[in-house]
């Protein structure tokens, strides 16, 4: 008999642990505290120590947009550190394509599809 897996374990085992963005290797830490972040925010992300917190305390709906959310804002830094978006261009960014994603599930298909 195998071992009994709680919903909270089985819930974190389904998370991406490591992300490669532009060829640096993040951890994603979904252990963080809302409270312990900068003003409170459901994410964070340090591109000295390629690192992305995201509360894990928060619904998984918040999760997955937070995480789209910090990965807009470690791509924007990798392509250009000085000349950063707004947060409120990737909040707007995030939320749009997480909607599209989550409400069209062909268009991420169609688009992570191997070419011929």
């Amino acid at each position: 008999m195998g071992a009994v897996v709680s919903e909270a374990e089985e819930e974190l085992s389904n998370k991406p642990q490591q992300l490669r963005i532009y060829g640096f290797d993040y951890t994603i830490d979904w252990n963080a505290s809302r409270e312990l972040m900068a003003d409170g925010n459901w994410g964070q992300t340090d591109s000295f120590s390629n690192t992305i917190k995201v509360d894990g305390q928060a619904s998984l709906q918040r999760q997955r947009e937070t995480l789209l959310h910090e990965v807009l804002h470690a791509a924007s830094y990798v392509l250009t550190s000085d000349n950063q978006p707004s947060e409120a261009q990737i909040k707007a960014l995030a939320i749009g394509l997480f909607q599209t994603i989550r409400d069209t599930p062909d268009f991420w298909s169609f688009i992570s599809e191997e070419d011929d």
